[in-house]
């Protein structure tokens, strides 16, 4: 993934684009922490930079429009024991790995077939490429019972996100 150099002097804004000239003229706050927008670069619908206070400068994705966000997040459900559940997780912007963890251990997915190594009930789902990465439980048990967390690691600048749902598991 390729990179743009952003900077802040003098109170300006600017981005060195490979292969383009500067651009700059772009008002940077010096004392807080501002998001600006920078237009008409390439390969962009739009481009943001979060400027921090310890830092002049900053990289920003080619791919993203600033900090990586969930679209979706999981949230609480319930299902009974045998029954099938989805927990939803959508992420916006993602530059970290997303991984789920229930109970505080991290799951394994197969790249491919998105199948959570050691528990074959288990497996990631939805349009990865869109940023769904949906956890779906089939013949749900009491051992499902738990919390569970959506993670999207940090890359580079870029902070980690993370997102709890609870699932109830109901006896019959």
């Amino acid at each position: 993934m390729g990179y743009f150099l952003v900077y802040c002097t003098d109170q300006k804004l600017g981005a060195l684009v490979p292969g383009r000239n500067t651009l700059t003229g772009y008002y940077c706050e010096e004392n807080s922490r501002t998001r600006k927008r920078i237009p008409k670069l390439p390969n962009f619908r739009e481009m943001f930079f979060v400027k921090f206070r310890a830092h002049r400068y900053g990289f920003i994705p080619l791919a993203g429009e600033g900090a990586q966000y969930f679209r979706f997040k999981p949230r609480n459900s319930s299902v009974l024991e045998r029954g099938e559940v989805i927990i939803p997780c959508e992420v916006e912007n993602r530059v970290g790995i997303v991984q789920w963890v229930k109970d505080g251990f991290a799951y394994v997915v197969q790249p491919m077939s998105g199948q959570i190594v050691g528990h074959p009930r288990l497996r990631l789902i939805g349009d990865q490429n869109a940023g769904v990465y949906n956890l779906q439980i089939t013949d749900a048990s009491l051992t499902d019972d738990g919390e569970y967390q959506c993670q999207v690691g940090p890359h580079v600048r870029v902070k980690p996100i993370r997102a709890n749902a609870h699932l109830t598991v109901i006896c019959k």
